[in-house]
């Protein structure tokens, strides 16, 4: 077999970097930390992250590509806002997907990751309780994650990172996080894990997900027709 050339080790660097790029801007998508049809500017995201604007581009690529951000004209990028329809779609694919990875998790939890995630859950009571929302919906994703990461199929985890990337900036809206509930599914979620019981976990799942999405699908719609209405006057 022939020797390969030494040039080719350069591009597998760069793509570590845009690999590391891409992460964070998804971990900051994911955890509410941008909002819908926010700007994103490549040469202050590449001042923040200390490196040169090409590797940012590469990662915002990659987000498009999942649907997480967009490029409007003149190469204006903003979070992209997905339309009614679209979270439903979504929906859907993560009543199948999710109550899934909870259930394939199910035989991997150690009793520390069960701990762990029992002090999400705390936490996350703690925060609604304080009004203290932007905290919770971050821990909100941890739990989620922390259970589904132990299902040990990256292909699925893979799938759902891109799915929230596109939903959480919408739930992150102030207007959309002030709301708190006495018990939660996550509780039901924990009694199953407890329990050792793969078909409660993933109704537990199910009910998480379809319990604040008429509150983001309504604002959606009201948002739609308000441009639809914009655009008519025009």
């Amino acid at each position: 077999m022939a020797d390969v050339p030494l040039a080719l080790a350069s591009p597998l660097q760069q793509s570590s970097l845009v690999e590391q790029i891409y992460r964070r801007l998804q971990h900051a998508l994911m955890h509410g930390q941008m909002l819908p049809h926010q700007r994103l500017k490549v040469r202050e995201l590449a001042a923040s992250l200390g490196t040169s604007e090409t590797p940012v581009r590469e990662a915002l690529f990659q987000l498009v590509r999942d649907r997480a951000i967009e490029i409007k004209s003149r190469h204006y990028v903003r979070v992209r806002r997905p339309t009614a329809r679209e979270y439903l779609q979504i929906r859907e694919v993560r009543l199948r997907l999710e109550p899934l990875a909870a259930a394939s998790a199910l035989p991997n939890l150690a009793e520390a990751d069960i701990a762990s995630l029992e002090r999400l859950q705390s936490e996350f009571c703690a925060a609604q309780a304080l009004g203290r929302y932007d905290d919770a919906l971050r821990l909100g994703v941890e739990f989620h994650f922390g259970l589904y990461r132990r299902s040990e199929n990256p292909v699925l985890i893979g799938i759902l990172e891109s799915l929230w990337c596109q939903i959480v900036p919408v739930i992150s809206l102030p207007y959309l996080t002030r709301h708190s509930y006495d018990v939660t599914p996550h509780d039901a979620a924990l009694a199953a894990i407890r329990a050792g019981d793969p078909v409660a976990l993933a109704r537990a799942i199910e009910a998480d997900l379809m319990l604040g999405s008429s509150v983001v699908i309504g604002h959606l719609l009201e948002l739609e027709e308000g441009e639809t209405r914009l655009q008519r006057i025009a």
